[in-house]
Parts: C-alpha cells; sequence; structure tokens
C-alpha cells in the first residue's frame, strides 16, 4: 500500500513538474516567436569633458550578441544630440508591432529631479538651461517602447565618475535650480518593464580596468546562457560584479515582469536533425572555397515578413543535408515556419524554403547579407551569401510625412507632394498591402494634395481605425481648420490628444501648444508645456521654437530669456516643417527661430546686447525664409550705429523685404528705400542682377521700381525648390564605385566610411547624390558645405510681375483683376497670354439676374467707345425701367496697369541676353 502511494507521488510530481516546464514553455512562446528590437547606445569620445573608454566596446559586444540571438538591432556609438534623436526615431520605427524591446546604454548619465538624462557627446553643461536641450530623457525612450511593445528591457550601464554631479539645472516648468545627483535615480515602467541598472540608485558605476566595463562583462556572460531568463541571469550579474568590484558596486533591478523573458531561446524548433556539426566559421569556409553569391528581393520595406525563397540556390544544392545560418544580416529579421531565426540553427530543405525576411523600417542599408553553409553528408560546406535588396515603396517617397513614426523615409509636406504621381502610387500600394495602414493614409494625403477633402477626410478616418497614429493627428487637422467638415476646435483636441497620447510628435505639439493657449479647451500652462516638451525630444523643430518663444516673453510661464536662447538654438539646427508662408531651404533649420535670437542679441535679452551677433543671426534668418529678418537688417544698416551702417545692405535688405507678402506696402520700409542713395541701390541692383540674370534689369517706373522686380525675382528664385547647396570639388583621390546598384553602393559607403575623411564623404556624394547615405555624409562634412548663388534658368529674361512702390488702398483695382507672380518651375515657358479686345458695353435685360448664374444672350447691342474689363458688373444697381440708362458705381476707375509681354521672336528685350 505504501509502494502504491509512493508509486502514485512520484506520478503526480512528475505531471505536475511537466505541466510547469509546459507552462514555461507557452508563456515563453510568445515571446520567443516574435519581433525582437534593440537599441544599443554607447557615448564614450565626450568632446567637453573626459572621455569614457569602454562604451564604444561595450555596444559593440551587447550589439553582436543581440542580433546572434534574432534581434533586429539599432547601433548608435558616439553620439551627438541631434544624432541620438535620429537614432531614437530609427528604433520607435522598427519597434511596430514587437514582442520583445532592449535599450542598452553605456556612457554618461545623469538624474535631476528624479529624472534620468542620457547625455551626448556633445553636451556642454555649464549653465542652468543647457539640460533641458543638450541631454535626452530616459523617459521619453521607456514611453515609445511600452506603447510599442510587449515587454520591455532595459540595461543602463551609466554615471561613471560623473562630471555632471552636484552642478544646478533648470528642469519643469518652474524656474526653481535643482542639483544633479550622484548617480542614476530608480525609474519605474509599466508593467511588463525590467531596468537593470549597473549601480543601486545614487552611486556611480566603474568603468573597469579591462576593455569592458564590469557590468557588461557580466550581463553579456550570463544573459544569453540557454534556458536562463533575464531575471535569473540578472541575480549572477549582481553577484560576480559586488565580488569584481571589491564590493564598491551592487548592480540593481526593478522588474514587472509577469512571465519569463529568454535573451537565448529556451525551446527552439529543430529543422534539421542529424547534421555534422562544422568546426569553422565563415571566413575560414570562404578561405577554403569561395561564396556562391545569390541577390534576393526587393524587400519593400515597412510592410513586414516577405518571402526569401532562394530557388535557384535550393535547386542546385537540395542534396545538402542543413543550411547553418552561420551569419545574421546586419538589419532586418529572419523568420522559418513563423519563428525568428538565430545565428547557428540549421534548417532542412523545407525550413530554407519557408525562409521570410522583414527588413528594417530605419532606412540606413540599401541591403544586407545572410551567409549560410550547404552542409553534404560527409561534412564538407560550401559558403553561400545571400544579398537580401531593400526598397522604399514608391507611395512612401511620393507621399509619406516627416517624423511618421509609423513610417518610412524623409517625408514630404503637403505643397511639395505630386498630386497626380502620388495618386497613382499608393493606389498601386494600398493595393498590394492592404494590411498596411500607413498606405492608406498616405493615399488620403495625395487626395488633400489634389483639392479632393471629402475623400482624403475618409481616407484618414480608415487609416485612424486601423491604428495609424499620424492620421489622427492629420483628422484634428482637419476639424481645426474646416477641412472636408465643419471647424470644430473640441474635436480636433479630442483627436490631438488621442495622436499625443501615443507619441506622436505632431500630435504633441498641436495638443500642447491648444494647452498652454487655451483654445479649444480649458488653459493648463503646466501640462502642456509637457507635451511640447517630449515633442521637442524628437527634434521637433516647431515645438522647439514654440518653447523659446514661451520663455522669452512670458505669460504662461515665467520669462527667460536666457533659457529661450537654448530653445531657439536647438530649433535651428533641426529640420523645419514647410509651411507656404515660411519656408526653408535645403538643408536649413527653422527660420523664425534664428531671427528671435537675432532679436534677443538687438535687445539685449538673455544675452548680452551685440548688433553683430545680432545681424549674423538675422541674416539667417533672411536666408531662410523670414521677412522679418530682412526687415530687421534694413533698420540695422539704413539707421543702425554709425559704424555698422551699410546703405548698399541697407538697399538690399530693404528691398528683400519688400518683395514679399508680409512687408509688401509697408510705410516705413517705403520710406527708407526712397531716402536711400541711389548710388547704393545701383550697387544692390547689381548684386541682384549677378543672382538672377541680365535681363529686366530696367523699368520706366524709375529706380526703386526695378530694385523691387529684382529683388522679387530673386527672393522667390531663393525660396524654390531649385535652391540647394554646392559640394566642394572631389580631389579624385577615391576610386570609382563598381557601379550603381545597391550593393555597388554598400560597398562603396563601407569604404569610404572606414576612412572618415572629408574627400571620401566627397567622394560619395559625387557618385551617389540621392543615396541611402547622403544624408549621413552631409552630416559629416558639415562646414565643408557651402552655399550656391542661385542662377535663373529658363526664365533669365522673362519680366517678372510688376511691383508698385506705392500703398495698395482698399478695393482700388477691379476685383476681377488680378496679376499674380509667377512660380519657378522646371519647363517650358508658357507663351505670352492672349489680350482680348475691350467689348462694348451690353445693355441689361428687364429681369434681375441672379449674381453666378451664366447670362443668356442679349437681344441687342448698343455700340459705345467705352472700354470696360468686363461687361458683367456684379452689385450693379438694376434699373427699374428699360429705357433708364444704367448709373455707374461712384468712384469706380478702370486702371489697366502697365504690363510688358515678351514677343514671340525674340523673348530678350532690348536684346541683351
Amino acid at each position: 500500500m505504501r509502494g502504491n502511494f509512493r508509486k502514485f507521488l512520484a506520478i503526480t510530481l512528475l505531471t505536475l513538474s511537466a505541466f510547469v516546464v509546459l507552462s514555461t514553455a507557452l508563456s515563453f512562446s510568445a515571446y520567443a516567436e516574435g519581433k525582437r528590437v534593440a537599441l544599443v547606445v554607447g557615448n564614450g569620445a565626450y568632446q567637453n569633458v573626459a572621455a569614457l573608454p569602454n562604451p564604444r566596446h561595450d555596444a559593440e559586444l551587447v550589439s553582436t550578441a543581440l542580433r546572434k540571438q534574432g534581434f533586429e538591432v539599432v547601433t548608435a556609438i558616439d553620439l551627438t544630440r541631434v544624432e541620438l534623436e535620429k537614432a531614437v526615431e530609427r528604433y520607435v520605427r522598427s519597434l511596430n508591432g514587437a514582442d520583445i524591446s532592449l535599450f542598452y546604454y553605456s556612457g554618461h548619465g545623469l538624474e535631476v529631479g528624479g529624472e534620468n538624462r542620457i547625455v551626448p557627446i556633445d553636451a556642454n553643461l555649464n549653465e542652468p538651461q543647457d539640460l533641458e536641450t543638450q541631454t535626452f530623457s530616459l523617459q521619453t525612450i521607456m514611453l515609445y517602447m511600452q506603447s510599442n511593445s510587449k515587454a520591455q528591457l532595459i540595461y543602463l550601464d551609466a554615471c561613471r565618475n560623473n562630471p555632471f554631479s552636484e552642478k544646478k539645472f533648470l528642469v519643469g516648468v518652474e524656474e526653481d535650480e535643482t542639483k544633479a545627483g550622484k548617480g542614476l535615480a530608480e525609474q519605474k515602467g509599466g508593467i511588463g518593464s525590467l531596468i537593470a541598472y549597473a549601480a543601486a540608485p545614487g552611486q556611480e558605476a566603474l568603468d573597469g580596468s579591462g576593455a569592458n566595463s564590469p557590468f557588461t562583462e557580466a550581463v553579456m556572460r550570463h544573459s544569453f546562457t540557454q534556458g536562463l531568463d533575464v531575471q535569473s541571469a540578472l541575480m549572477k550579474v549582481t553577484e560576480e560584479v559586488w565580488q569584481a568590484t571589491n564590493q564598491q558596486q551592487r548592480p540593481w533591478v526593478n522588474s514587472t515582469l509577469v512571465k519569463p523573458v529568454f535573451l537565448n531561446g529556451l525551446f527552439v524548433k529543430t529543422f534539421a536533425a542529424n547534421v555534422p556539426e562544422l568546426k569553422q566559421n565563415f571566413s575560414q569556409l570562404q578561405s577554403v572555397t569561395p561564396a556562391h553569391e545569390v541577390f534576393v528581393g526587393p524587400f519593400t520595406r515597412g510592410v513586414g515578413p516577405q518571402d526569401a525563397y532562394v530557388a535557384d540556390v535550393v535547386s542546385s544544392l537540395s542534396k545538402a543535408d542543413g543550411y547553418k545560418l552561420m551569419q545574421m544580416p546586419q538589419s532586418g529579421t529572419l523568420y522559418a515556419a513563423g519563428q525568428i531565426l538565430s545565428e547557428g540553427m540549421v534548417l532542412d530543405l523545407e525550413g530554407l524554403k519557408a525562409l521570410q525576411y522583414e527588413p528594417s523600417t530605419d532606412g540606413t542599408l540599401a541591403s544586407a547579407t545572410l551567409a549560410i553553409a550547404a552542409i553534404a553528408k560527409n561534412g564538407s560546406a560550401l559558403p553561400i551569401s545571400i544579398i537580401l535588396q531593400q526598397i522604399v515603396d514608391e507611395c512612401d517617397l511620393a507621399a509619406g510625412e516627416a517624423l511618421d513614426l509609423q513610417g518610412v523615409g524623409k517625408g514630404l509636406e503637403l505643397q511639395e507632394i505630386d498630386g497626380l504621381h502620388a495618386l497613382d502610387a499608393c493606389l498601386k500600394a494600398a493595393a498590394s498591402y492592404p494590411a498596411t495602414p500607413r498606405f492608406v493614409y498616405q493615399l488620403g494625403r495625395a487626395k488633400l494634395a489634389v483639392g479632393e477633402e471629402q475623400e482624403a477626410l475618409r481616407l484618414f478616418q480608415s487609416a485612424a481605425e486601423a491604428g495609424h497614429i499620424r492620421s489622427l493627428n492629420q483628422l484634428g487637422d482637419m476639424a481645426f481648420r474646416g477641412l472636408g467638415r465643419a471647424k470644430n476646435a473640441a474635436d480636433a483636441n479630442a483627436f490631438y490628444k488621442q495622436a499625443a497620447d501615443k507619441g506622436d510628435p505632431f500630435g504633441m505639439l498641436s495638443y500642447g501648444r491648444n494647452l498652454v493657449k487655451g483654445i479649444g479647451l480649458n488653459a493648463d500652462p503646466k501640462q502642456g508645456i509637457a507635451f511640447l516638451k517630449r515633442a521637442a525630444e524628437m527634434g521637433n523643430s516647431d515645438a522647439l521654437d514654440e518653447m523659446g518663444s514661451l520663455y522669452l516673453y512670458g505669460g504662461a510661464v515665467k520669462a527667460n530669456p536666457k533659457r529661450a536662447v537654448r530653445f531657439y538654438e536647438a530649433s535651428i539646427t533641426r529640420g523645419v516643417k514647410k509651411s507656404k508662408r515660411r519656408k526653408s531651404v535645403a538643408f536649413a533649420g527653422h527660420p523664425t527661430a534664428a531671427t528671435d535670437i537675432g532679436a534677443l542679441y538687438f535687445n539685449g535679452k538673455g544675452v548680452d546686447k551685440n548688433l553683430r551677433q545680432a545681424i549674423k543671426w538675422y541674416e539667417l534668418g533672411a536666408e531662410r525664409g523670414n521677412q522679418g529678418g530682412a526687415a530687421d537688417l534694413s533698420w540695422i544698416f539704413a539707421q543702425g550705429p554709425d559704424d555698422l551702417r551699410n546703405p548698399t545692405r541697407a538697399a538690399w535688405y530693404t528691398s528683400l523685404a519688400l518683395a514679399t507678402d508680409g512687408f509688401r506696402g509697408n510705410a516705413d520700409l517705403l520710406r527708407r528705400l526712397a531716402t536711400l542713395p541711389d548710388d547704393a541701390k545701383r550697387n544692390a541692383m547689381r548684386d541682384f542682377v549677378d543672382l538672377v540674370g541680365p535681363c529686366s534689369t530696367q523699368t520706366s517706373d524709375g529706380i526703386d521700381d526695378t530694385l523691387l522686380l529684382l529683388s522679387n525675382k530673386a527672393w522667390r528664385q531663393r525660396q524654390s525648390d531649385e535652391g540647394d547647396l554646392a559640394l566642394p570639388e572631389n580631389d579624385n583621390s577615391f576610386s570609382l564605385p563598381d557601379g550603381k546598384t545597391a550593393a555597388d553602393e554598400l560597398r562603396y559607403w563601407n569604404l569610404v566610411n572606414a576612412e572618415n575623411q572629408d574627400q571620401a564623404y566627397l567622394a560619395y556624394l559625387q557618385h551617389f547624390p540621392d543615396g541611402i547615405f547622403a544624408d549621413i555624409a552631409r552630416g559629416r562634412l558639415g562646414g565643408l558645405l557651402e552655399r550656391v548663388k542661385l542662377e535663373s534658368k529658363l526664365d533669365q529674361c522673362e519680366p517678372p510681375a510688376p511691383l508698385k512702390i506705392r500703398p495698395q488702398k482698399k478695393k482700388a483695382e477691379p476685383l476681377k483683376l488680378k496679376q499674380e507672380t509667377p512660380k519657378i518651375r522646371k519647363v517650358k515657358p508658357k507663351p505670352p497670354p492672349i489680350i482680348q479686345k475691350p467689348r462694348p458695353i451690353i445693355q441689361q435685360p428687364k429681369r434681375k439676374i441672379p449674381p453666378r448664374i451664366k447670362r443668356p444672350r442679349p437681344p441687342r447691342v448698343v455700340e459705345e467707345d467705352i472700354p470696360v474689363l468686363d461687361p458683367v458688373i456684379e452689385d450693379q444697381p438694376q434699373p427699374d425701367e428699360p429705357d433708364v440708362e444704367i448709373p455707374r458705381r461712384k468712384k469706380f476707375k478702370i486702371r489697366i496697369p502697365r504690363i510688358k509681354f515678351p514677343r514671340q521672336e525674340n523673348t530678350c528685350p532690348n536684346n541683351d541676353c
């Protein structure tokens, strides 16, 4: 009886243990087979404080290990503040739908007011107001991870001999200065998060004496052990670091994970069995037998896993017993039968046929390479390199939007979209990838570009319902502006808040701005500024400019000009969301921020008064399209201190300011231009002629009108899309690339990037001006890029629209007469419009015709010699009797301005082209 009981107990325990193992396997399988994305940052080459030797090695070691385990890894080493923003953006784009997200950081970090911040290599934290714009909030990264993945793992190897501890900084809305802590503060994540600190809260981590820090060495030793979950591994890490540092450093873990997470798969599906073990790595195999190279794809970014079946390889190597994954791709994720693959796995023929690849959305590589060894029964192996080519769909190129964290590519502003081309591309993309709501949203943008507001609204609603976040912000814009629907600020704010809560930078900007100003809802400046700062963290230049204005003028917050300067300075280094009234040229930053900084130096707010510095910033603002910068320079050069007066430059900037819609007809500027010496105006005219071409340099209205004509053309040309930055000449010290394919570009980029020389990047840009690495190359070149004076091309001799220097009076012209400034486009010049001869006055019929209804043919014509522009004058009093003469409107004077049209046989007046 007792023996039977023991047997029953043993069977029960065995069953329970099997159930536990099965439960563990099931709980893990959701994570094991799902998408896994990591951001690994190592900052050590600090420019303003002592450098750290180990972060680079730490980051490279962690990246390699994670990539082997099937993680899609964004590796970022020695980043400036702007580069860190771009790396986080790439990371967030890749996170969409991830099961596990991981963030590893090695470098300097600090805690101020309970908030942990990452320190980029260019940080110069000397003043209290430097913290917000020169460091990056860890909380921002964590919020994006929690919004886009099921489990979050964060490893922080920071606070090594912190040079910023005990300094005081401004944080939050309040003006109280807060002292930085010695280490990091305890950060609490949401459910499903694990945060591992190299040292306990308030303590410093040690850099170590070897190539890697003690914490990173221990993490690498234990976290990738087969069958060991991350929490159990960190217990071993804590013990090892505590002993290795003579009990000076104790790691700290804060976990809210609800199920085990394994970095190295515990239960791995076996695709091929009884395959001989290889003792050689891929490079050793290549040294014996050259690798068989196969190109596969192209794979479209941002549409999920796609089949990567290599038919010719399978057919030629079908006798192989197995295919071992020797090296994983540099980016993207590999699947087979729905399971993520890791380095070292062996596939059989069926597994190889089921191979799928999901390219990364970060767009830094044109192709990635998968290395495979085809193993025969006798143990011999043939190396195979599979080149996974990647492309961006034409819809993303034609209608994508900037800072769309679910998008692909840089994006365009609405006025930059070629509507018909975008419609065609996005219709095809939406039909080919119906499960990708991004294409539905971009089709809506194409519809909006061609004026189909109702259809665009319907598409935005569909995309938002399918989970596209930027669509929520667009629905808010349409409600706020009344596009395709009635205006409703309350509805707009509801959409903005949904987008902001999901992390959209434009949604945070719109909702934060309305909260601060109380537009459509009760004002809450503190909460509104919190949203604006989160948008600014991601490099939204409009949010940075908005923060600068808030602290400059005060009201919602206490005015602090020094704090405003920091936000303005950050804004001018970022890209800008262009608009019809404010458009920056290529590679430029925010246009108004530069002018605002100039005003601070001009008035001595937040900085010492310095007119020469003001001139520098005003000129930058004017160059980027801000009319106020040109107007302020006009005053300085015309009426400023004697040592700064320059009549020629005054004429230049006065005419430029008058050439814009915002200052056209400004009485003060017109008087200033009239009082400037004629010699100065002629000198400015010569400069404009050098810029816009030799024609149209004289009118019969005098020197002022001629100067305005030229400046108007110059302004339009400077703000046109033809504006560009030219590269210095390449000295041809780098050999030509092998070809123009994506693989050729990748090989050539690896060559020039390894050289890390200015001429290397110049050579790359010369051969691949629109290449995938072009922005990176331009960023490395920095100050070598020089602005080129734009030369008018097709319309050098086309006379610009006449600009009168007299201020316009209200209703001075008939409403039917409207002469628009022609736009510069790369098309053949249109022939001059046909001048219609004036028609005689037609007697009004007896019955009064409602306005905007086509008038029937009149019964008879009264011949008179009085010319008019249009026989129909709206709102004209109608006679009671048919024989009563129609009275004219009082003070209605028809004035036909002087318009010059080029002849067909000679498009250049005076034959001087």
